[in-house]
């Protein structure tokens, strides 16, 4: 299966997907004083679709944390946020939001809640090669 392929299962599969991309966790089997912090519990389509980021090395290496432009986007509102950004700026933005994920616990399964990365999804999916 090609990478363009895989991508249109990923984006198949978030447009299909019921229930929540994500729960907030917490461990209430610990004992003995010990506090358990909340955690993510991302559904399965998160993990992976952040494996397959990494795996074919679509995280991108620049300064996310600094990318004024790319925050912008990620905030902004309404469903045609992404109709106007390239397929680099794509992966910045999903680069971006894997690696806040990393500081902040559900980011990445949250991005998928909002609807962002289906619309994302759909962007990227913009650029596929025609077959002629």
């Amino acid at each position: 299966m090609n990478d363009w392929q895989e991508i249109q299962n990923i984006y198949d599969e978030i447009v299909n997907y019921l229930g929540s991309f994500h729960k907030v966790k917490i461990d209430e089997s610990i004992s003995g004083g010990t506090i358990s912090m909340p955690y993510d519990d991302s559904a399965e389509i998160v993990i992976k679709t952040m494996q397959f980021l990494y795996d074919k090395k679509l995280i991108v290496e620049f300064d996310w944390v600094s990318w004024s432009e790319g925050h912008a986007i990620i905030r902004s509102v309404g469903s045609d946020k992404f109709d106007n950004i390239s397929l680099i700026d794509a992966f910045k933005v999903l680069t971006a939001v894997v690696r806040s994920d990393k500081f902040n616990d559900g980011a990445f399964a949250r991005f998928f809640e909002s609807d962002d990365a289906r619309l994302l999804f759909k962007q990227i999916l913009s650029f596929r090669p025609i077959k002629t």
